[in-house]
């Protein structure tokens, strides 16, 4: 995959995911409007990826927008079935890095078998992919397994349901003596926040825990404030007020970055062509799961972040263990600068580490090492 396709992806999820809903033909027709003539080059882009065609959601969502809305028979529509569905996957695995390089990172200082690696568990934003890390996933399993939740749109599990799925799958590691890391991203650090508060040295702690711009501060944004209220509102009201959200998930440094790769410079975390072709496979994949209807975008908000935010911002002092707070210097979504010093001045042992110039979406992409960053924390 040279230089030119990958960075062309990147854009691309870049552009795509300014839609934070779809949830109707219009919904998607007034975005396509707005983005004018990108339509056509996303649509064009993602069906000539690799000389193929992407898997597709039904209806196609980088092609036909009247097609999409037809896709589905009104009575479905009216009748929708929400059935839990989210799963724990390993991304090296599941989305196939290179064999030989897989191998390699699976004797990197560990030895063959994976297993005598610390897990990692990646607990992922309200977008529930499981795959915004994806430009650090290929470093970070040199040293861990690294394993993540990801959920289906549909899906209408509580924070009490992933706060247990979370739990159990530590307890499961740590019996059987494994090292275990818990990071959660946005939401995912209220769930981890959540986890590691009470007895350190209960089965269900991790070991360490990392937070990567905690949404823990969402109920005190004025966003957050006025949630329950947009939450009520009817289609298209509430699309057409939530869209300018998405705008403030991005950073300047983004699109310089996007251009870096375009001329072929790319970071050492991207450095192989083996790295480069699984961070060029994930995009298409990362844009197909963060396209959520307006219903799946009020559940996540009023039963994943507020009682995430209303279970933990009171009781931050009763984590004992250690935690490595990364946030952005410039998010416009969330506080997330002021939010990782509230953890240093409440949290017995955390550490606070400033990227500078990342937004919301920018901090753990690939102009950042993650895993040096955990690397130098471990030291201290």
């Amino acid at each position: 995959m040279g230089p030119f396709n990958l960075s062309r992806v990147t854009a691309l999820a870049m552009l795509l995911s300014l839609t934070p809903t779809v949830d109707s033909a219009n919904n998607l027709a007034s975005v396509s409007h707005r983005l004018g003539r990108f339509g056509g080059i996303v649509s064009q882009s993602l069906r000539s990826w690799k000389g193929g065609s992407l898997p597709r959601r039904r209806g196609d969502v980088c092609g036909s927008v009247r097609a999409m809305g037809a896709s589905r028979p009104p009575e479905r529509r009216r009748a929708e079935i929400y059935e839990k569905s989210w799963e724990w996957f390993n991304p090296v695995v599941k989305y196939q890095l290179d064999e030989a390089e897989h191998l390699s990172l699976n004797r990197e200082d560990q030895g063959a078998d994976v297993s005598s690696k610390p897990l990692l568990v990646y607990v992922p934003g309200i977008d529930g992919s499981g795959l915004t890390p994806l430009a650090q996933f290929a470093e970070l399993s040199r040293y861990y397994e690294v394993v993540c939740m990801g959920f289906q749109g549909k899906d209408r599990s509580t924070f009490n349901d992933i706060r247990e799925r979370v739990a159990n799958r530590i307890s499961n590691a740590k019996s059987e003596n494994r090292t275990v890391y818990l990071m959660g991203e946005s939401f995912g650090g209220t769930v981890a926040l959540s986890i590691a508060m009470g007895d350190p040295k209960a089965l269900q702690t991790p070991d360490r825990l990392i937070l990567i711009n905690s949404a823990s501060c969402f109920d005190r944004t004025f966003l957050g404030r006025i949630s329950p209220a947009l939450i009520n509102l009817p289609e298209p009201f509430f699309s057409l007020a939530v869209m300018p959200v998405a705008f403030t998930i991005f950073d300047t440094d983004m699109f310089s970055n996007i251009a870096k790769i375009a001329r072929g410079d790319y970071p050492e975390i991207l450095a192989s062509q083996a790295r480069q072709e699984f961070v060029a496979r994930l995009y298409p994949k990362l844009l197909q799961k963060m396209l959520l209807s307006s219903n799946d975008l009020k559940w996540r908000v009023q039963n994943w972040i507020l009682p995430g935010c209303a279970e933990v911002n009171s009781r931050l002092r009763e984590i004992q263990i250690p935690v490595l707070a990364v946030a952005g210097t410039s998010d416009l979504l969330l506080p997330s600068e002021e939010e990782a010093n509230r953890f240093k001045d409440e949290i017995p042992n955390c550490r606070v580490e400033l990227i500078k110039g990342a937004g919301h979406a920018g901090v753990i992409d690939h102009r950042t090492d993650l895993r040096a960053l955990i690397h130098r924390w471990l030291l201290e």
